[in-house]
């Protein structure tokens, strides 16, 4: 044997090695299971744990998640994941929760009829479950069966403060077998650092809410195929909970879903996917990192509903204008059209509210306990600052929208009903419909909002005539060549 055999032996050994540590990292034999990932330098480690206990003489089986940073050596501090539980191919649970420097418990009720679900308390932020006294994290249906295998994937989503949203990492991903757990007594783990600070209960306390679905990228609504393979133009819609449909009484009537139907039905002949990549609670700051996320989708059209959350945070207007112009420009840099529009909030228009949505309008308050309508002039140097982004993207003031509506449409101050979302859906699709266009050719139309004088297809000058941000027109040049 010569020394390049040699060499190349233990070369494969080694590499063999390093693959069994990495294995070993993430699927555990016992009933520990560690994976990490590097955040900014950062070492974080995740565990799960599995143990047993004596509840009402019956055996209840707990899990517990632990978060921690390894190279501060402390647990990590406002700590959201997403996390989609696998068995036989299929996601049987896709939920949010929340850890602030603590261990997760979750109480598991294993049983193999029906669907799994979740109980216990949510907070604001994305929906997600959160510990609490009063009402612990409960996973109850076919999880942990004797004899199955499950893979729980586990993938962060905030880290540090609520609104510092991670992107790019990659997901803690475990192989569980049930057989191979041997459940330890819970009284010999460690004690859960319960934090009575953290933000309890989702304050709507919308019941609709757990109407929603989540798909495989955590947004709400159906699963999106990464590779785009059907070739579909992608409208991706940005948000706070407005745009998420907090309220909503099913996926289909958020403004997402509202405007899914209504381009089906005017374009019945061209393939487009209305995405809902709203999430509960962020405001512009957070959404530039959603923005930056969702680009790996190729997305046509980016649409962003601002404003109520930036006012609540008491941002100023200036920080707002930076933020939508930050938007444009990740538009204009990765080829996809953004439109920035200011969505409504009750009484800081002309709208005849209703005693409900009047009560709501003089009560709200801001995270400060500042009185919401006392910062309408606020929000009105909003509306300045958004007529100044339309040489990078187009912007549009929804302030006064229901200006004619004598329906009730506010759930809150700014939280709409399925009438509202709808209105908004379609006031959206009025205002941007040839924009819409600019992504496909020979369009059909059969939709009365969009002008009635314009002729399709369009011609090059009467394209640009409707809109002249930079992307736009290297789309119309695009299609005008194909």
């Amino acid at each position: 044997m010569n020394s390049l055999d040699k060499k190349y032996i233990v070369g494969t050994i080694i590499v063999g090695l390093i693959l069994l540590s990495l294995e070993i990292t993430a699927y555990s034999v016992d009933d520990n299971y560690s994976s990490f990932v590097f955040y900014e330098e950062r070492k974080i480690i995740t565990e799960l744990e599995f143990s047993s206990s004596k509840i009402n003489e019956n055996d209840s089986k707990i899990m517990h998640i632990k978060i921690f940073d390894e190279t501060s050596n402390e647990k990590t501090r406002n700590t959201t994941f997403f996390m989609t539980i696998t068995h036989d191919d299929v996601d049987i649970l896709r939920k949010y929760f929340f850890v602030n420097n603590e261990e997760l418990t979750i109480n598991i009720s294993s049983d193999p009829v029906g669907k799994v679900k979740v109980f216990g308390t949510q907070q604001y932020e994305f929906d997600a479950y959160v510990m609490s006294d009063s009402s612990p994290v409960e996973i109850v249906g076919p999880f942990l069966i004797p004899e199955e295998e499950y893979t729980i994937k586990i993938k962060l989503k905030t880290i540090d403060n609520i609104g510092n949203i991670v992107s790019k990492l990659e997901p803690f991903e475990f192989y569980i077998e049930t057989d191979k757990l041997t459940w330890n007594n819970s009284a010999n783990l460690s004690s859960v650092d319960k934090n009575d600070n953290i933000p309890s209960v989702n304050f709507l306390e919308f019941e609709k809410n757990q109407n929603a679905n989540l798909n495989n990228y955590g947004f709400r609504g159906p699963d999106i195929d990464p590779a785009n393979s059907k070739k579909l133009n992608r409208i991706i819609l940005v948000g706070g909970s407005t745009m998420y449909g907090a309220g909503a009484t099913s996926d289909e009537t958020t403004i997402a879903g509202n405007l899914q139907q209504i381009i089906n039905n005017s374009f019945p002949l061209n393939n487009f996917e209305v995405i809902n990549a709203g999430i509960q609670g962020i405001n512009s700051y957070a959404e530039i990192t959603v923005i930056e996320d969702i680009i790996e989708l190729n997305p046509s059209i980016v649409i962003v509903l601002d404003g109520w959350n930036d006012l609540q945070d008491d941002h100023d207007p200036i920080s707002i204008y930076n933020n939508w112009k930050k938007m444009c420009e990740i538009g204009i840099n990765h080829n996809f059209n953004t439109i920035i529009n200011l969505q409504p909030i009750a009484g800081f228009a002309d709208k005849n509210l209703s005693e409900k949505e009047k009560h709501y309008s003089v009560s709200a308050v801001d995270k400060t306990g500042t009185k919401l309508i006392s910062k309408i002039s606020n929000y009105n140097n909003y509306g300045k600052n958004l007529a100044k982004i339309t040489d990078k993207c187009v912007a549009e003031d929804l302030r006064n929208i229901f200006d004619d509506v004598e329906q009730e449409v506010y759930l809150d101050e700014g939280h709409l009903n399925d009438y509202g979302n709808f209105l908004v859906a379609e006031k959206i699709f009025s205002l941007h419909s040839s924009y819409f266009i600019s992504n496909i050719n020979n369009v059909t139309i059969h939709n009365k909002n969009i002008d009635e004088s314009i002729v399709f297809p369009l011609s090059f000058q009467e394209l640009i005539s409707y809109y002249k941000t930079p992307n736009f027109i290297k789309q119309i040049i695009t299609n005008m060549l194909s």
